[in-house]
């Protein structure tokens, strides 16, 4: 996980933020959130593509900090479950996306 010494300060931290406040709502459908995707414009999809992927290595890393009753299930097995399926994730991503290249995934077409 990269570090940020003014992590506070930017801009991506307030963002961060507002999306905390947001999922905290009991209110907040994940289903609509995800029919408002295909609304935007191509290019913001594929850049929102590119977040997930990036908060997907950071909520995997091993080295994160765990509440007492995650703590005690990850000594279990040893590996927390996104740690295992990122891998999944972030070696068929890296197949098929590369940043500077334009691909052709599912269909979906990402720069």
């Amino acid at each position: 996980m990269k570090k940020i010494d003014n992590l506070r300060e930017m801009k991506e931290y307030r963002l961060a933020m507002q999306v905390e406040n947001a999922l905290n709502d009991y209110g907040f459908d994940y289903a609509v959130f995800a029919a408002s995707i295909p609304l935007m414009h191509p290019t913001l999809q594929q850049n929102l593509y590119k977040l997930l992927k990036e908060c997907l290595v950071v909520m995997a890393d091993d080295k994160r900090r765990y509440d007492d009753r995650n703590r005690a299930r990850m000594r279990k097995r040893k590996t927390s479950w996104l740690t295992w399926k990122r891998t999944d994730i972030i070696s068929h991503t890296s197949k098929t996306l590369d940043y500077g290249k334009e691909r052709n995934v599912s269909g979906l077409h990402l720069n």
